[in-house]
């Protein structure tokens, strides 16, 4: 096992009329710090088409609804990478630079990346290699770390004391730099290794598609898609779900606008108790939504609107279908489903949660939508299950 040493020095790039030895493919120490907008652009712009780009990202997202980018990582090759300081340079031209390159992006767990990057740049890659789902193909690990898969491939580990640190604080530190680095260091040795495999087994074609639908997930999200997602909404009353989903997009309104979480704006289980009592007095919204004195002057007045408005014929409206629980038939179909899935996908050398999860195999099985009524996933699984 080999331990990366990251004593290599990084350059501080401003533009087209500095150090331009640093911009020459030499060595692993071709490590770039970039901080202004000229330093953004030349680097870019220098990015010939057809390039493979690893990309990463650090950011800080406790305090705020809106994940804040600190970082964004940039490999051109494994030996030349740069870290760009969203902080200091125009992160929608940041955005917009990248958007034009002709380039496929590589990335480890990239969803995340996306949403962040989506968020503060406006930027989604057409094109990109998730090295994740990559080794659920390939049948090295289900949904396994970075540092993992560099060091089940290429025998090198990484060093990750950086993993809780304040990436938003500057000036940055050596070691949070060498972290930053590592994250992208490898990007493309390891796709290479994986691209190969699975091209050699010919599962590259189900990778690749995979990580598209990724990439259309995020690019064709409906702005409440999240709400379909909303934990507690099948526990929910019919006969209150449509109220509570007015509530809730009020809720996604005031969260984005004052960049706060949302349960900071008022907890889930409170909107739920308001559109299941649907109070019609000041006094009464605050003893059944508990809030306290600040929330009542921000948002008792619109909170009673919502209510009152409410629309009486959507009452009978489904907008988290209840859960199911399922008969001992069911479950015995199940649990067949499942392992003649493990089954053909052990066959395959492929980890079978890349395929489908159990809620998409009992969606089928109970004849409700799921993503495995088209595309490929339809056509591997009925495969798989004959």
């Amino acid at each position: 096992m080999q331990l990366l040493h990251r004593s290599n020095p990084v350059t501080i790039y401003r533009g087209a009329n500095d150090n331009i030895r640093t911009m020459q493919i030499n060595n692993i120490s071709d490590r770039i710090m970039i901080d202004n907008d000229d330093g953004m652009a030349t680097f870019l712009s220098r990015i010939g088409a057809g390039t493979r780009i690893g990309l990463d990202t650090e950011f800080m997202r406790e305090r705020t609804y809106f994940a804040r980018l600190c970082l964004l990582q940039v490999a051109l090759d494994g030996q030349q990478m740069a870290c760009i300081d969203p902080l200091t340079v125009d992160s929608i031209g940041l955005g917009r630079m990248l958007g034009n390159l002709d380039a496929e992006f590589i990335a480890h767990s990239a969803g995340q990346d996306i949403d962040v990057l989506s968020g503060a740049t406006g930027f989604i890659p057409d094109t990109l290699f998730d090295t994740q789902i990559a080794a659920a193909f390939a049948g090295i690990g289900d949904q396994i770390s970075y540092a993992a898969l560099v060091n089940e491939l290429l025998g090198v580990q990484l060093e990750k004391g950086e993993t809780r640190t304040d990436w938003a604080r500057r000036p940055l530190t050596t070691a949070q730099l060498d972290y930053a680095f590592d994250d992208v260091a490898h990007l493309h040795a390891v796709a290479e290794i994986l691209t190969e495999r699975l091209h050699r087994t010919d599962k590259l074609k189900w990778c690749l598609r995979a990580c598209q639908e990724q990439v259309s997930n995020y690019r064709h999200a409906a702005v409440d898609q999240w709400i379909n997602r909303f934990k507690q909404g099948p526990s929910v009353p019919i006969e209150d779900q449509s109220l509570l989903r007015e509530l809730l997009l009020w809720r996604e309104s005031e969260a984005r606008s004052s960049d706060r979480p949302r349960e900071w704006i008022i907890a889930s289980n409170n909107l739920i108790a308001i559109a299941h009592m649907r109070p019609e007095s000041m006094a009464h919204l605050r003893e059944v939504g508990h809030l306290n004195d600040a929330q009542m002057r921000k948002y008792a007045h619109n909170l009673l609107k919502l209510v009152q408005n409410a629309d009486k014929t959507l009452e009978d409206k489904v907008i988290w279908p209840p859960r199911t629980e399922l008969d001992a038939n069911q479950k015995g179909a199940l649990k067949e489903l499942q392992k003649r899935l493990r089954q053909y996908c052990e066959d395959l050398e492929i980890f079978p949660t890349v395929i489908a999860s159990r809620a998409d195999l009992e969606a089928r099985l109970l004849g409700r939508p799921n993503r495995l009524d088209s595309g490929w996933r339809q056509e591997f699984v009925d495969n798989a299950l004959g």
